[in-house]
């Protein structure tokens, strides 16, 4: 997600079904109280998690 990868490129990495991803980027989205992949790349840059690019 960091990387900007769609839900389809991040299944193919991780051999997993687009549906699995879906449902994993919901639950953290609804985990951290945002609503867009950008409000939680912010807040995961916030909190250290990930690395600027």
């Amino acid at each position: 997600m960091v990387k900007g990868h769609t839900n389809t490129q991040i299944a193919e990495n991780l051999s997993i079904a687009v549906g699995t991803v879906k449902n994993h980027l919901k639950n953290i989205d609804t985990k951290l109280g945002v609503h867009t992949r950008v409000e939680a790349l912010l807040l995961a840059g916030e909190y250290g998690l990930v690395k600027q690019l």
